[in-house]
């Protein structure tokens, strides 16, 4: 009955999603009909009537109140909840803040960056309490410390945390009035970023009762600036303090010039990687800057497959070995160098979608928890003209690793004899993909019928080898031809992408001389890619940009 985002943070770490509700507040859409401009209280009563209609017991409704405002928010007071949200009855649905809804805060918080922490005392353990900072003018600045908030799970689980980030270079000068010494203090290299709650600021410029709220995984330190608070005087006392204590406030070390080792890595695309230690690959030492840093190696042969076409891109913000999620609507908090375009919907309306115009912005998606690069196969400038079809080769239980190389080889003899020339690709996974390009003369439509008339045709002509549809039930000793990927909206994952599974794996682009010395889909993990990426010479695909061909005429009925 009491939110707990502490608790929900945990409950996400442990995999206890059986404990967790969904409480839903908005409909945007419906059954690909877009509902953002219908007002406010009519997209949430249309919401209500299917939650009402629904049988489960996971999705809730989050009820409103008309008016009473300073009343329901004494009432959010008194329960000691964190404030309410004002909405205009009548506003539309728009992404990003509006004055439309306003969130009223009952208690102050705010995020802060932990510069170190103190030994704990009596029974506890782990730490005592954490020490805070924030950037004024470029530099880190003492505000106070927190020791409540933190049960004994999270003084575990922190405890870990601080302790990889051990240093003995202090991030901050501590004023003379606090009530313990330098030399008490165990350092941490300025990486992670809290959400505090306090009272209020004290005359010297610190936090006045600080609760612990939570870990600001999606903040790094330069989102922690005075300036953009609504507390500015904080610095400035804090600035007093240290003048008071002895200290000229050029004696603080400008973050640029500490001697620790910064908590990220400045890429010349000059996107950021924050929280770069963190392990993204369970089982392996594969951490979050060497993601960036692959993409980074492998983009001369990845970039051309990538730039400038609609994504979907697969998330994993607990890394591979936690819960993922496919994006392809674009969001301002992917980073200002990942693009968008607003595309038309299947049901009509339209929103943006989110492609990448280079380098940086492929490093944007890493920092923002980016494994898998899904691309379309058309380009942002021609959305409904595809330039290349793919068919996925699946195979179902039963059919070996040899009969899945001859079956990809007589997938590339058929296109063959229809005068299309094609690629192969291990999709990182199970199969393989054959990736056929051509002109951009056709719409998704005619791609489609081809695709599916090919796939049907390979199934009639070998029906215990092939399968055209779907059905798992069906799928036993068959390999599923997957024609569907050739669809306006549909993708499939980028030459040289890494997949989110068990070791790393990459979708891996090879010469069909390849094929016959390959033991399996998942053959290339990250190490092995970057060592062929720098040993190649030559694109595996050579000639695969300049070819120009064209889809045979066919009767749907051939």
């Amino acid at each position: 009955g009491h939110s707990d985002f502490s608790a929900l943070q945990r409950a996400l770490e442990d995999g206890n999603s059986a404990s967790l509700h969904y409480v839903l507040f908005d409909l945007p859409a419906l059954e690909q009909v877009d509902l953002t401009r219908v007002e406010l209280l009519e997209r949430k009563a249309l919401l209500e009537s299917l939650l009402d209609t629904a049988k489960q017991d996971v999705l809730f409704f989050s009820s409103h109140i008309v008016g009473h405002g300073e009343r329901v928010f004494a009432a959010a007071c008194r329960q000691a909840l964190e404030g309410i949200v004002s909405k205009a009855i009548d506003s539309a649905y728009v992404e990003g803040r509006s004055r439309s809804w306003i969130k009223i805060k009952h208690a102050n918080t705010d995020e802060f960056v932990v510069v170190g922490y103190s030994a704990p005392k009596g029974a506890r353990h782990g730490f005592g309490a954490l020490l805070l900072a924030k950037v004024d003018d470029g530099a880190l600045c003492y505000v106070g410390r927190v020791g409540s908030g933190f049960d004994d799970a999270l003084l575990k689980t922190l405890s870990r945390r601080l302790q990889s980030l051990a240093t003995d270079d202090a991030a901050v000068t501590l004023p003379a009035h606090v009530p313990f010494r330098a030399d008490t203090v165990h350092w941490v290299k300025p990486d992670l970023v809290v959400e505090i709650q306090f009272r209020a600021w004290a005359k010297e410029g610190l936090l006045r009762q600080a609760s612990f709220l939570c870990v600001r995984e999606d903040k790094a330190i330069e989102d922690i600036d005075m300036r953009k608070t609504e507390k500015p005087t904080a610095g400035r006392a804090a600035k007093r303090v240290e003048m008071r204590a002895g200290k000229k406030a050029g004696t603080r070390q400008p973050i640029a010039k500490r001697k620790s080792a910064p908590r990220s890595k400045a890429l010349k695309s000059n996107v950021t990687i924050t929280h770069p230690e963190r392990i993204v690959f369970p089982g392996t030492a594969i951490t979050k800057q060497d993601v960036a840093d692959y993409y980074r190696a492998v983009s001369p042969w990845m970039l051309p497959e990538l730039v400038d076409r609609p994504l979907s891109v697969v998330r994993c913000p607990d890394g591979a070995g936690g819960t993922c999620f496919f994006q392809k609507h674009h969001a301002a908090t992917l980073g200002p160098t990942v693009a968008s375009i607003k595309l038309k919907e299947k049901g009509g309306g339209s929103d943006e979608y989110l492609y990448v115009k280079d380098l940086a912005g492929v490093i944007e998606l890493v920092q923002m928890s980016t494994i898998e690069f899904h691309p379309w196969g058309a380009r942002v400038d021609q959305p409904d003209r595809p330039d290349r079809l793919v068919f996925d080769l699946d195979p179902g239980p039963g059919v070996e690793w040899k009969a899945l190389i001859a079956a990809t080889r007589d997938v590339r003899d058929r296109l063959a004899e229809a005068g299309l020339q094609s690629f192969v690709r291990l999709s990182g996974g199970k199969g393989t993909h054959v990736v056929v390009p051509i002109d951009r003369e056709i719409d998704w439509s005619e791609a489609k019928a081809f695709c599916e008339a090919f796939a049907s045709a390979m199934s009639a002509h070998k029906p215990l080898l092939y399968i055209a549809t779907a059905s798992k039930a069906k799928r036993d000793g068959r390999i599923f031809l997957d024609w569907l990927r050739n669809a306006r909206g549909a993708t499939s994952v980028a030459s040289w992408s890494l997949r989110a599974r068990d070791g790393a794996p990459v979708a891996m682009p090879i010469r069909w001389e390849e094929l016959g010395r390959i033991k399996s889909a998942a053959q290339f993990d990250l190490p092995a890619s970057l060592r062929r990426a720098k040993t190649l010479r030559e694109e595996p695909w050579k000639g695969f940009s300049t070819l120009h061909q064209s889809l045979p005429r066919f009767d749907a009925g051939d």
